[in-house]
């Protein structure tokens, strides 16, 4: 029996004081109670398997109910099952021979509070959906769901005990999962709002349960196990969520009031009645527990992180052995006997606390209940849980104790690390609080939209061709180079919307064809982003280039002729006899001019003329009655004619 968020503190026999749990409270009286048991992880569905989901679970993990088949045993599930909602990982795919109920929470997958649209099944043809044909009434929480599980459960053990085959009933109602509900016989009869009227009805559900058992006959052959997949959600609110006891936090959070879960053995004539344990037990055991219990041994082909607890059930027992406590793939914390080491804490982020999300309402602790993922890996937090159950005072550093602590788990904490072998990816990736990064967004955001293999496909050429056509505008410089930052920026979020999907796509689908075309147009994407770089440097070269010769020294010109400045770049062709102070006399006109070069002249004397007799070196145009447009009137003129020597 798997109850859905409900919180340590919420049952009697764990110290709720409302006592409205009668019949789990005898079921604990007639067993064993454990005071330390631990779920896999602090959210919905990660403790039912591994830590991530990419689809649903993996077919190549072994459940449950499959070993069992081998030895004869009939299965049912009835209720939440939270493991993937297509036809592939659907229970009657994993061993089940009968399912009634849903594959999600009545939630819902994508957080949709409006109108899940959550199918309801019988095996494998649906019956109808959540608040259509099987009714939730969110204003007063009204609702049969409860009755029609227990009645599943009852017709179930009543065939198999007729038909005198073994089975097995996974028993998951989902009432405690905010929106709570429960039937109009319920609703209004705790001291604890909405949530406890849905605790109330699961426990009269339980004592109809065990009481078929007894009239049945079969009570000392039947092993009962009662727990939660988390801790009370405590950012519910009052009405909406349980409580955790004495612990800290509560579900999403790796404190003990996310992970310690209420669990409660029971097997008349084997289990001792009234025992308490204080065995440190993970969800994770009860696999490898109920298959000794049916004569069975886990498979040898993997690595099964669960231990077998009938010793500690049948004779009581204490087993040396660590409780980890992950959140998504992060080792977060490690217990060890009465003490508890943190390597990171973090409860949850600022952008839900601004939003009035708390998963630790009214229990701040400085330091230790972070709104970010905070590092503790060189100097851990240490906490004694048997002084300290509320993890509120960590060990101080310089203390012996959490010397002797330290080198006492360290060990164990690399032991480990070094043996771990990872599961494949199989559940609540989607869940920011588990992974918290832009990825899961961008992979969510594919997941929510239901986006299928062929979309996401399309997706990729449509990116692709995107980034091509800016590519292709960039070239004929339909796009002009101002706006080029503002395109290379688009073709990278482009880039990394792509890679995200052919992720996606790899992960999901798993298939080789889709691996390979998302290969290929990968390419294409790098490609496009070279070529894109190799055209800005090349652009920002010329402009370069472009930029220099604008406004140029001409005199520092290659080839510069300082006589003719038609042949200077920057030569403006408009007639300088224009130009104010220019005179108009055209010395070509004058007599004797000859155009050819004088050097040439026949006749030409090489003779410095300023040897000259009656050369004057002073300037020329100092001399009296210089006239600036005839020379030979000049005193000092010697009337020879040079252009005749």
């Amino acid at each position: 029996m798997l109850m859905d968020d409900m919180g340590w503190g919420d049952l009697g026999a764990f110290g709720q004081p409302s006592k409205e749990t009668p019949n789990l409270d005898a079921m604990a009286a007639q067993g064993m109670l454990l005071l330390n048991f631990y779920t896999a992880n602090p959210l919905c569905s990660p403790s039912y398997t591994p830590q991530e989901i990419v689809g649903g679970i993996s077919k190549d993990e072994i459940l449950l109910p499959r070993m069992l088949k081998k030895r004869g045993y009939f299965n049912k599930i009835v209720g939440k099952w939270h493991l993937g909602h297509r036809p592939q990982y659907l229970p009657l795919e994993h061993g089940f021979d009968e399912w009634f109920g849903a594959p999600n929470c009545h939630f819902g997958p994508y957080n949709n509070s409006v109108r899940p649209n959550i199918p309801v099944y019988r095996n494998s043809w649906m019956l109808g959906r959540y608040y259509e044909e099987f009714k939730i009434d969110k204003k007063t929480g009204e609702s049969n769901l409860t009755q029609m599980y227990l009645l599943e459960g009852l017709d179930f053990i009543q065939r198999q005990a007729e038909a005198q085959k073994p089975f097995f009933l996974y028993w998951t109602p989902d009432a405690t999962h905010a929106p709570v509900y429960a039937s109009k016989d319920f609703l209004g009869k705790s001291q604890r709002g909405r949530y406890g009227d849905a605790v109330m009805e699961l426990d009269y559900s339980v004592g109809k349960i065990l009481s078929l058992l007894r009239r049945l006959g079969i009570d000392s052959n039947t092993f009962v196990f009662f727990t939660s997949d988390n801790g009370a959600a405590l950012m519910s609110g009052p009405n909406e969520s349980g409580s955790n006891g004495p612990f800290l936090c509560g579900k999403e959070t790796t404190f003990e009031g996310g992970m310690r879960e209420p669990a409660i053995a029971w097997w008349p004539g084997h289990i001792r009645e009234g025992t308490v344990s204080f065995q440190l037990a993970n969800v994770m055991d009860l696999f490898t527990t109920s298959l000794a219990l049916a004569g069975m041994s886990p498979p040898d082909d993997r690595t099964i992180d669960g231990m077998d607890l009938t010793p500690v059930l049948l004779l009581n027992t204490v087993l040396d052995r660590p409780i980890f406590y992950y959140r998504g793939n992060e080792l977060m914390a490690v217990r060890l006997g009465q003490y508890k080491a943190h390597y990171w804490t973090w409860s949850n982020s600022w952008e839900e606390l601004k939003k009035g999300i708390n998963f630790c309402p009214g229990q701040e602790v400085p330091h230790v209940t972070t709104h970010e993922q905070k590092e503790h890996t060189m100097e851990p937090l240490i906490f004694h849980l048997g002084r300290d159950p509320g993890e509120k005072y960590p060990i101080s550093v310089l203390a012996k104790e959490y010397q002797d602590v330290l080198s006492w788990i360290s060990p164990v904490v690399e032991k480990h690390r070094s043996t771990l072998v990872a599961g494949i990816p199989q559940l609540n990736m989607c869940d920011v609080a588990v992974m918290g990064t832009l990825f899961v967004a961008l992979v969510c955001f594919a997941v929510t939209v239901k986006a299928t293999y062929v979309a996401a496909t399309g997706l990729e050429f449509l990116v692709t061709a995107l980034m091509v056509l800016f590519y292709i505008l960039k070239l004929n410089k339909t796009i002009t180079f101002f706006f080029w930052p503002l395109v290379d920026v688009c073709n990278s979020v482009f880039a990394a919307i792509y890679f995200c999907i052919l992720s996606l796509m790899v992960l999901s689908t798993q298939r080789v064809v889709g691996a390979l075309l998302g290969g290929i147009l990968g390419l294409v994407v790098v490609g496009l982003l070279c070529a894109d770089g190799f055209l800005l440097f090349k652009n920002i070269t010329l402009n370069q280039s472009s930029s220099e010769t604008r406004n140029p020294d001409l005199t520092n010109q290659p080839s510069y002729n300082s006589q003719d400045v038609t042949n200077q770049p920057t030569y403006n062709s408009q007639d300088l006899t224009n130009q104010p102070g220019y005179n108009s006399q055209d010395l070509t006109n004058q007599p004797g001019y000859n155009s050819q070069d004088l050097t040439n002249q026949p006749g030409y004397n090489s003779q410095d003329l300023t040897n000259q007799p009656g050369y004057n070196s002073q300037d020329l145009t100092n001399q009296p009655g210089y006239n600036s447009q005839d020379l030979t009137n000049q005193p000092t003129y010697n009337s020879q004619d040079v252009i005749d020597e």
